[in-house]
Parts: C-alpha cells; sequence; structure tokens
C-alpha cells in the first residue's frame, strides 16, 4: 500500500499564488537616474581634487617662475596618499563620464570607466 501525502501537504503544493506585475514606470526612471549617493562621492573627489589643484597653486606660483627660465620638466607628481585620503577608490569626473581609480591589495592602480 503506497503511503499518501497528508491532504494540507498537498493543498499547499498544488496551491497558486498571485504574482502583481507593478505597470507604473516610475522604478524604471529611478534606474536611470544617478544614485544620490553616488553623486555626492563623486561631488566629494571633484572638490578634493579642487583643493589640492587650488592649494598646489600658490606653493608652485614661485617655483613656477623659477622654471620659466629652465626647460620645462613634464609633470610634477601627486603622491598617491594625497588623491586618495585612505581610500580604496577614487571616482574622477573627465569629459562627463565618471571613472573609477581603484588600488588593489598588492598595490595594483586599476581604472574603469
Amino acid at each position: 500500500m503506497p503511503l499518501t501525502q497528508p491532504r494540507e501537504v498537498t493543498r499547499r503544493r498544488l496551491s497558486l499564488r498571485r504574482v502583481v506585475v507593478n505597470q507604473n514606470p516610475a522604478p524604471n526612471a529611478r534606474r536611470e537616474a544617478a544614485a544620490p549617493s553616488a553623486m555626492a562621492t563623486v561631488k566629494s573627489a571633484v572638490a578634493r581634487l579642487e583643493a589640492l589643484v587650488r592649494d598646489n597653486r600658490g606653493a608652485t606660483a614661485a617655483a613656477h617662475a623659477a622654471a620659466h627660465a629652465a626647460p620645462a620638466p613634464a609633470a610634477e607628481a601627486v603622491p598617491l596618499e594625497a588623491l586618495m585620503r585612505g581610500a580604496t577608490t577614487l571616482p574622477i569626473l573627465h569629459n562627463g563620464e565618471v571613472y573609477t581609480l581603484r588600488k588593489t591589495r598588492y598595490g595594483k592602480l586599476i581604472l574603469t570607466k
């Protein structure tokens, strides 16, 4: 004689659940818009870069006058710690696109779009 399952278990297995699909287009619009936290991060990174440039302008004004007479060097190197300030990622805004500079645990730098 085969064993049968209790009646309530069988009923649960055969029951159908109603799935409601939201026809509201608002979730799609929300996905396409940038997240507020991401925009705040980008704005913070841009502010840090602007502050670094502003701080370096005053310090390099005298050096620029002295270097103007000599051949110009390629570019002045900025320490990575000054840009990253302890973070592992740095969003960079370039030509309206946001790029991410990431430092790996092995010390490598990766720039992604």
